[in-house]
C-alpha cells in the first residue's frame, strides 16, 4: 500500500546546547571557506538576472521553454532575497545571483540547464545546514530544493520515498505516523539531501546502519541536465558514491527511497557526572559505548567547567529495564546521576532534537578515534575545554560501531566504518569580535588532537580541515575521483570542496 502526502516545512532554527550532538547531520558541500566580506550582487549577476526576465523566467513563470528557469525564482531587489539568502550558520553573509526555488525534477533540470547557458555556477540546498554555509554562495544560481517535500511511504515494500528538502523532525513526524523510521540525525531542521549524500549518523545507527546504509535508490540531475536513476542494478557507480561521498559533488538528488524500520517505543538515558570526573569518565565511556549491545546508542559532551557537568545521553532500541543493565559499567565509574525513561520514538526524537532558536555563529571541526584515545589524548582534550574561550564551546564523542563497522569501508563511499566513535569540537558566539578567538580555538584543538584521530566527517564540513578530501573520502577517494569525472565531465559541480 502506497500512502503519499507532503509534509509541511520544519520552521525552528538551530538547535540548542541541550544537544550535545546537535546536528549528526548537515547541508549539501559546495563553496568557499572562512568568513567572507559581504559582497553586493555583481553587475554580471544583475545583468543575467534581467535577460532572464527578458525570456520569462520571473517569480510565478509557466514553463514555456526548456532552457528557461521554472519554478519559483527570486531576483535580487525581491522582498524574498533577503530572507532567501540567510545562511543556518550566521557568521555568513552570501548574495546569491537569485534563488530558483525548485517543486520538481523538471524545475532541477531547467536551473542547470539555464545556468549552464548563461556560464553562472550553481550551488545546492536542501535543509541548508552546511556548517560552512556552502550552499549559499555569492554570485551562483541558488538551486533550492526545500519544496520538494513529498513522502511515500510502501508499507509493502517497507521503503519510503523522500524528497531531499524534507526537514528531519518532519520526516520523523510523518513517517511516525505510518509507525515507521529510518535511521538518521538529530537536528530537526536539516534537509535529508545533505544527510544521506554524507553518511547520516543519529541514534539509530549502531542496530540499523547509516542513513546512506538505508538508501535503495535515489533520481538524480546530472550536469547536462539529464534525470537519471541510481540503485544498485542502475548507475551502479553512481549509487555507490552517493552513499556517502557528499552531496553538491555529481549530481543534484531529487529524491531518495529509503528503507524503514518499526517505529517501535525506546529507552533513553540521561545522565551526568561532576566536571572533574571527565578524564575517567571518557576512558570509561571510550571503552565501553563502541562494543555495547548495538540496539544502544550514545553520546558524550563537555563544556568548561564554569558550564556545568560531563553529560551522557543514550537511547536503546528497546525497553528501559535492559537499558538499566546495559547502563550498569558506566554507571559504576565515579558519581553518576542517571535519568531513565520510557519513550515513544517521536518523542524521544524531539528530545534528541532540542529546542529551537534563532541562527547562532559557529565553528565546528571533527575527527574519528579509531583506537582508544590514551591517557595524554584525554587529558589534553580536558585542558582544550577548559580553556574554551565561550562557555557555550564543548567537545562531543558519538559512538559507532555495531551496524556501522559491519560494512565495509569500500562498500559504499563513507570510508570510516572502523572506527570508535566520532569527535566534534564545537565553538559558538555572538558578537563579530569573538569570532577569530572561536575559530582559532577549534582549529587548535582539532591541530592537538590529530596525533591521536583521523579523518573528518564531510557532513562536519570544514573549510580549515587539512588534506580535506583525504581526510573526508580515505582510500575511496581515487574511486570518488574517477565517478566525478564520469558523471561531471564539465565540472559543473564545481565548488570548493567538491571532489577534484
Amino acid at each position: 500500500m502506497l500512502l503519499q502526502f507532503t509534509v509541511a516545512k520544519w520552521r525552528g532554527g538551530t538547535t540548542t546546547q541541550n544537544n550535545p550532538s546537535p546536528m549528526h547531520s548537515t547541508g549539501i558541500p559546495a563553496g568557499a571557506g572562512s568568513a567572507v566580506t559581504p559582497a553586493r550582487v555583481s553587475r554580471r549577476s544583475l545583468a543575467a538576472g534581467l535577460a532572464a526576465l527578458a525570456t520569462g523566467a520571473s517569480r510565478h513563470q509557466g514553463r514555456t521553454a526548456q532552457s528557461a528557469l521554472t519554478g519559483e525564482v527570486v531576483w535580487p531587489g525581491d522582498p524574498l532575497y533577503e530572507t532567501g539568502r540567510r545562511a543556518f550558520n550566521s557568521r555568513f553573509d552570501r548574495y546569491p545571483t537569485a534563488i530558483v526555488y525548485c517543486a520538481e525534477t523538471r524545475d532541477v533540470q531547467n536551473a542547470v540547464t539555464w545556468a549552464r547557458t548563461e556560464g553562472l555556477s550553481i550551488s545546492v540546498r536542501s535543509g541548508g545546514h552546511s556548517y560552512e554555509a556552502y550552499s549559499v554562495l555569492d554570485n551562483r544560481l541558488l538551486i533550492d530544493l526545500g519544496r520538494m517535500a513529498q513522502v511515500v511511504v510502501d508499507h509493502d515494500a517497507e521503503t519510503a520515498t523522500v524528497g531531499p528538502g524534507v526537514r528531519l523532525q518532519d520526516l520523523y513526524a510523518a513517517l511516525g505516523a505510518e509507525g515507521v523510521a529510518v535511521s538518521a540525525g538529530t537536528c530537526p531542521g536539516v534537509g535529508l539531501g545533505g544527510l544521506v549524500l554524507g553518511g547520516g549518523i543519529g541514534f539509530r545507527s549502531r542496530r540499523d546502519g547509516l542513513t546512506c546504509d538505508s538508501l535503495v535508490a535515489a533520481d538524480v540531475v546530472l550536469g547536462d541536465g539529464r534525470a537519471v536513476r541510481a540503485s544498485s542494478g542502475d548507475q551502479p557507480d553512481l549509487f555507490w558514491a552517493l552513499r556517502g561521498g557528499g552531496g553538491g559533488n555529481f549530481g543534484i538528488a531529487t529524491s531518495f527511497t529509503v528503507r524503514t524500520t518499526p517505529a517501535d517505543d525506546v529507552a533513553m538515558a540521561s545522565v551526568t557526572w561532576p566536571w572533574d570526573e571527565a578524564p575517567q569518565v571518557i576512558e570509561a565511556w571510550q571503552a565501553w559505548a563502541p562494543s555495547a549491545d548495538p540496539r544502544l546508542s550514545s553520546s558524550l559532551a563537555f563544556f568548561r567547567p564554569d558550564s556545568g557537568v560531563i553529560g551522557f545521553t543514550g537511547l536503546l532500541l528497546g525497553p528501559v529495564e535492559e537499558l538499566e543493565a546495559l547502563l550498569a559499567p558506566l554507571l559504576a565509574i565515579g558519581s553518576p546521576s542517571p535519568f531513565l525513561r520510557p519513550l515513544s520514538w517521536l518523542e524521544a526524537a524531539e528530545e534528541l532534537a532540542g529546542q529551537g532558536i534563532d541562527q547562532v555563529s559557529f565553528k565546528n571541526g571533527s575527527a574519528f578515534v579509531d583506537e582508544p584515545l590514551p591517557s595524554e589524548a584525554i587529558a589534553l582534550a580536558v585542558s582544550h575545554v577548559s580553556a574554551a574561550p565561550a562557555p557555550a564551546n564543548l567537545i562531543s564523542f558519538f559512538a559507532m560501531g555495531g551496524a556501522i563497522s559491519e560494512v565495509a569501508p569500500g562498500a559504499t563511499a563513507f570510508p570510516h566504518r572502523r572506527a570508535l566513535f566520532d569527535v566534534q569540537i564545537q565553538a559558538y558566539w555572538q558578537e563579530t569580535w569573538q569570532e577569530a578567538e572561536n575559530v582559532a580555538w577549534v582549529n587548535g584543538f582539532r591541530q592537538a588532537l590529530a596525533p591521536y584521530t583521523s579523518g573528518a566527517y564531510v557532513n562536519y564540513i570544514d573549510a580549515d580541515q587539512p588534506d580535506w578530501a583525504t581526510a573526508y573520502y580515505g582510500s575511496n577517494l581515487s574511486r570518488l575521483q574517477r565517478i566525478k569525472k564520469h558523471y561531471d565531465p564539465g565540472n559543473i559541480f564545481d565548488a570548493p570542496q567538491a571532489i577534484p
